[in-house]
């Protein structure tokens, strides 16, 4: 927000743009240009905690190293009416709205656009272009390109007013943001994000430097829930965010809430909910304020967002498992895998030691052939059942030390039998790719219907095949 002393000459501009300065200072807290009020109302229900998670459009915003985690082209707009119902009935709000999408499985982009604005006083625009690529596996960067603008509105006092008349209503410039993310483990993720890393100066006289911030941001995700922090440094001021976020039936609706403090005595609590279908998501939050600025019914946020193409729903790979297992769990879980792939072994090896005996039955004991020949098979039907299951041990345990140790799923061990489900995979595209037969799904089903929820299989997931696919 603007510092007005640095744009006019005194007694007048200050009279005209009195009520502005009241909500400027926020009963006296002196605020900086181009404040960090957050954008996207998910964010703002969380405490505006988001630059580790950073994980739809608003990424831009908070953290444009976020861009590697899109996965859809989307678009995102959202508008924030701030201390709604003040005496004086100003209307003090911004708007936000942004594109992004991935460019390929390492790099993503987006433009945006933020306005902030006291009605028929003062506006700032913020327009963003902004880069994300992946170094590597684990660590993404960003970088933003932004250009800046404010202005005050033309009135009978700025109209006659020197500095005005020769330095017009508006000034520009431009800044950069950069940003890293850090995902050492699916549930855990680093940010260090740095914003106006140039420090612009937007006084129309007399310098108004817009300053560097700093914002150090972790989170936390296991499966249906998100915990984030954020810690800001701006000026010798610092300010702290907590935010969460929980999904219910099936990742379709979302209660958020968060706080926030800081060494400006600018205490907030937020609150918000969410509605997620795939394609589009809303978002409303409202953010209240438990110090400074009195007398008001807190500010309000709506966001609106849709995805374009098919979105998969987010699997239990990219909300996170806990890594924290202790060794021994690691070890057990390691020597089961083990002690069912050489079971597995043992009875192919015996079902096939059965096969030949079956095959070799002669003429001369024509009298038992048909008892033998009964008896084998139904020792082949037997060892086959102990066989299957003694896979699905295997297979279970292979997964679940896949997810400890977060390796990626083409290091699970695999045979004829097993199969390895890809992104977009259904039963019925499954039995076609593997039997060219799409009733073969009833079957592949059947095998695995105690570790399949609702029919969907899940990507990374194992499947036991009914028998061996060409």
């Amino acid at each position: 927000m603007v510092k007005i002393t640095k744009w006019g000459r005194g007694r007048d501009v200050l009279q005209c743009f009195s009520t502005f300065i009241i909500l400027s200072f926020f009963s006296s807290i002196g605020y900086a240009d181009f404040e960090d009020l957050g954008v996207g109302a998910r964010s703002f229900g969380m405490g505006n905690a988001f630059s580790a998670l950073a994980n739809d459009a608003s990424a831009i915003y908070y953290n444009p190293a976020g861009l590697t985690n899109i996965k859809n082209a989307q678009i995102m707009t959202a508008y924030d009416r701030l201390y709604l119902g003040l005496s004086d009935k100003s209307i003090l709000g911004d708007g936000f709205v942004s594109v992004v999408s991935p460019l390929d499985e390492v790099t993503g982009i987006g433009i945006s656009y933020v306005n902030f604005h006291l009605v028929n006083y003062y506006q700032e625009h913020t327009f963003v272009l902004s880069y994300g690529n992946k170094i590597f596996s684990q660590l993404s960067a960003g970088i933003n390109v932004k250009g800046l603008s404010r202005g005050l509105s033309e009135d009978i006092y700025t109209k006659v007013d020197p500095l005005f008349l020769e330095k017009g209503y508006t000034k520009t410039n431009f800044s950069f943001d950069t940003g890293l993310l850090y995902r050492p483990f699916p549930s855990y993720s680093f940010a260090l994000t740095a914003y106006n890393i140039n420090q612009p100066d937007l006084g129309l006289k007399d310098k108004d430097i817009v300053p560097m911030s700093l914002k150090l941001g972790f989170a936390y995700r296991y499966h249906a829930s998100d915990f984030v922090v954020d810690f800001a440094y701006t000026n010798k001021d610092w300010d702290v965010y907590f935010g969460t976020e929980n999904w219910f039936f099936e990742r379709c609706f979302a209660l958020r809430g968060g706080v926030k403090t800081g060494s400006r005595a600018d205490n907030d609590l937020s609150v918000g909910i969410g509605y997620n279908s795939g394609n589009i998501q809303f978002d409303y939050a409202v953010q209240y304020p438990l110090s400074g600025i009195k007398n008001t019914f807190g500010s309000h946020r709506i966001s609106f967002g849709v995805k374009f193409g098919d979105v998969l729903p987010e699997s239990d790979d990219e909300f996170g498992y806990i890594p924290m297992v202790p060794k021994e769990e690691i070890e057990k879980i390691q020597k089961e895998a083990e002690e069912s792939a050489q079971m597995v072994q043992k009875l192919k090896e015996e079902i096939e030691n059965y096969k030949k005996n079956l095959e070799a039955l002669s003429a001369e004991n024509e009298k038992n052939k048909e008892k033998e020949a009964e008896e084998l098979t139904k020792k082949i039907e037997q060892y086959n059942k102990e066989m299957t299951k003694a896979l699905k041990s295997e297979v279970d345990a292979r997964e679940k030390l896949n997810k400890i140790t977060v390796k990626n799923t083409t290091s699970i061990k695999v045979d004829k039998n097993t199969y390895v489900v890809e992104k977009g995979d259904t039963l019925k595209s499954i039995a076609i790719k593997l039997y060219n037969d799409e009733s073969r799904w009833v079957s592949i089903y059947n095998l695995n219907k105690d570790r399949i929820k609702q029919g969907i299989v899940e990507s990374g997931q194992i499947l036991i095949l009914p028998e061996e696919r060409k």
